[in-house]
């Protein structure tokens, strides 16, 4: 074998580092994106913050002009508020931008404060004059310009801060928009790599098939062999039940009937009913739904011999197209055991198959009691437990999701199937 690595495990490889750059490419572009929504955000209430400083500002100087001219008291409240509101909106600022401020919004900031704190002095000094008496030097205070160079120096900062939030969500955008031109390139190629691996992998496909056409065929065949000799050996047991049940019908009914005519008539239509039930356990499970006493009236009745007996009571429970065969073959084989071995192999047999639903834990299921009884004088006895036919019994249980205690007491059989339910009278098998 050649050292050198195959062309699959080059190509492999070369996928996986693609997917791994795509993938860093995809997270660095996430984080970006994360990052300029979380700037926009900030910057929406950064810049919001600073106008709100800057009216303020004026509305404080507008509510003290308005004192000057009217010297009306009621322009001061706004003025405290308007103050107010300048420091609060300063302090918020700061804490907007607590830990990632700049060093330029850091020294603005400081600039600001000391701005606002002497405009506001200025404010204050005029209105303490005038309210003084002193409304001349409160008026040639006001003339001066100190409190327009004030105001001019608070609008100055203020659009130094807007103009520099403003460029720092710009870099951030740009940033964002480069990170997501890169994976979108980034993206493309991993689309052509992966439009390549289809590519290849279709060809090994279509070759594997190849390869592999002889080993599903056998496998097909194999399974198919299977299924064949299942029905054979299901067939095998029904036609050895069939004749069994023949043989007990010619008996029974000759030694209930002295004439030969007689005797032959009745056989015949007993037979004739036992291939119409046979024929039913073949096609119940094309039908959409039954119930658990239209089984036992189509299924085990018609095997019956007067004067023996079927008892069957018990609420309507649904039994659904997918169970009608495991539930049908766990019928049929009970009353081919009773012909064979239980009750009906007397002249006098009875069954009694009696059901309800009961409640066990959380679950309602489905209690079926199955009951022979006979002649005490006629010893009935117990089939193997280890042939097809209860092999067969046991795995449609498992099929149906449901369990068995069967006794064989000295009257005939005793038999408790459980099976769930969905809590609306129907069975609903092994989930």
């Amino acid at each position: 074998m050649s050292g050198k690595p195959s062309v699959w495990t080059i190509a492999l490889a070369g996928g996986i580092i693609a997917l791994a750059f795509g993938a860093i490419s995809v997270v660095v572009t996430l984080n970006k994106d994360a990052r300029f929504r979380s700037q926009a955000l900030r910057s929406t209430a950064v810049i919001r913050t600073i106008d709100h400083i800057e009216l303020s500002a004026v509305t404080a100087e507008t509510s003290q002009r308005g004192f000057l001219i009217n010297g009306n008291g009621a322009y001061l409240d706004p003025f405290e508020t308007a103050v107010s509101e300048l420091y609060g909106s300063i302090a918020e600022y700061e804490r907007l931008l607590a830990g990632i401020a700049t060093p330029s919004q850091i020294e603005n900031t400081t600039r600001l404060k000391e701005a606002a704190d002497f405009k506001v002095d200025e404010l204050r000094d005029v209105i303490q004059l005038y309210q003084g008496g002193n409304h001349k030097d409160a008026v040639d205070m006001f003339r001066s310009g100190r409190g327009v160079r004030a105001m001019n120096s608070v609008r100055d900062i203020v659009t130094l801060l807007e103009t520099e939030e403003q460029d720092l969500l710009e870099a951030t955008r740009a940033s964002a928009t480069a990170a997501r031109r890169q994976m979108e390139i980034t993206l493309a190629v991993l689309a052509l790599l992966s439009l390549s691996g289809f590519g290849l992998a279709y060809l090994n496909h279509v070759r594997s098939n190849r390869l592999t056409v002889v080993e599903e065929h056998a496998v097909e065949l194999a399974e198919a062999r299977e299924r064949a000799d299942l029905l054979a050996r299901e067939l095998n047991h029904r036609v050895k039940n069939l004749f069994a049940i023949v043989q007990s019908i010619i008996s029974a009914t000759g030694r209930q009937e002295s004439d030969p005519v007689v005797a032959a008539s009745k056989a015949r239509q007993r037979i004739h009913a036992l291939s119409q039930a046979h024929a039913l356990t073949s096609t119940l499970d094309a039908q959409t739904t039954t119930t658990l006493g239209q089984l036992l009236e189509s299924i085990v009745r018609p095997q019956m011999t007067e004067p023996q007996s079927l008892v069957a009571e018990g609420p309507v429970v649904k039994v659904p197209a997918q169970l009608v065969t495991p539930l049908g073959m766990i019928l049929h084989e009970l009353t081919t055991n009773a012909i064979k071995y239980g009750a009906w192999s007397d002249e006098t047999g009875a069954i009694a198959a009696k059901w309800a639903v009961e409640q066990e834990g959380e679950k309602q299921m489905l209690v079926l009691e199955w009951t022979e009884s006979c002649d005490p004088c006629r010893k009935v006895e117990s089939p193997d437990s280890k042939g097809f036919g209860s092999r067969m019994m046991s795995m449609s249980l498992v099929q149906l999701g449901g369990t068995q205690q069967q006794t064989w007491e000295p009257g005939g059989l005793r038999l408790l199937i459980s099976l769930p339910t969905d809590g609306e009278m129907t069975v609903v098998g092994r989930n």
